[in-house]
């Protein structure tokens, strides 16, 4: 990504520059599903199946 900014700058005046408004664009996007793929890690508990209660369903339980 930052390729392609520093490639669209090359190109000269910024103000009437399509390729540069793309590139911060596409980096806007990129930006936001990383601060939304780290907000869901912050979140993830890593489950031990030993710890699990036992006569409860629960995730990895196996029902017969």
């Amino acid at each position: 990504m930052a390729e392609k900014i520093a490639e669209a700058r090359s190109h000269g005046d910024l103000s009437e520059n399509a390729e540069y408004d793309a590139a911060k664009e596409e980096q806007g996007h990129l930006e936001m599903k990383i601060s939304k793929l780290e907000e869901m890690l912050s979140r993830a508990k890593i489950v031990i199946p030993e710890e699990l209660a036992d006569g409860e369903v629960t995730i990895l339980s196996s029902v017969k």
